[in-house]
């Protein structure tokens, strides 16, 4: 058949299974276009927005150690209202740095603040970083601190986890490092460093240090009509 086809002048006819003769236009194509990249998803959450969450995570920070140091330093026995039974503190010895127990809850927590050399301190905080933490934000404060019972300060690095807890941020985890040995001790050993009292600036008493006074005058006067216990919560509100 196919040789009749061909003397007949109509060409060859197409093979068993089929590619088209030669010379003839292609069957139209029955399979479906294809398919365009699809445009990437536009991120979870606006640049606006994250830019907000940032901002609202700095001022919780600053205003939060504003409001701790000067808990320390006129009311320590009051501290303790910052944390809760779960909270856990690490302090050390003014004169062993060598060992940083532990204290867990309120009760524990009130009598190493009173025992550890930092009520009626001065605190002088220097750099101050934070990190957005499951459930709350992680704040580094470093700076110097001048204890009551010493004449001149000593550097120190402190690390809190604050916790949102009915409103309200709480701390979780609280770490206190001094950097220095003390003072009397430092003198004895020949060579020895002895902190410098012009290591610091002079503690202002209408704000623990520089940060504090470079806040808005509104979060300054937030945080001094609150109540005294718990921090209050950005925007306004105190913890109960």
């Amino acid at each position: 058949a196919a040789r009749v086809a061909a003397a007949a002048g109509d060409g060859p006819a197409p093979a068993a299974g089929g590619a088209p003769p030669a010379g003839a236009s292609p069957a139209p194509s029955t399979s479906a276009p294809t398919s365009v990249p699809a445009a990437p998803a536009a991120p979870a959450a606006p640049m606006a927005a994250q830019v907000q969450a940032e901002a609202e995570r700095a001022l919780i920070a600053r205003e939060f150690q504003s409001h701790y140091y000067s808990m320390l330093r006129d009311k320590a026995h009051q501290a303790q209202f910052f944390y809760y039974d779960e909270s856990v503190v690490s302090r050390c010895s003014p004169r062993d740095l060598s060992t940083m127990p532990l204290a867990v809850g309120q009760a524990a927590i009130n009598a190493k603040i009173l025992s550890s050399g930092l009520a009626g301190s001065e605190t002088s905080v220097l750099s101050l970083d934070h990190q957005e933490a499951p459930g709350g934000i992680l704040v580094v404060a470093a700076g110097n601190v001048r204890l009551a019972s010493e004449p001149a300060p000593r550097r120190f690095v402190q690390t809190f986890l604050l916790v949102k807890r009915s409103g309200s941020f709480f701390i979780r985890n609280d770490v206190h490092r001094l950097l220095d040995v003390p003072p009397i001790a430092a003198a004895a050993v020949p060579g020895a460093a002895v902190p410098s009292p012009h290591a610091m600036p002079p503690a202002q008493r209408g704000g623990p240090n520089g940060i504090a006074q470079a806040q808005d005058p509104a979060v300054l006067q937030a945080v001094a009509a609150s109540p005294q216990g718990p921090m209050p919560v950005a925007g306004g509100g105190a913890a109960r």
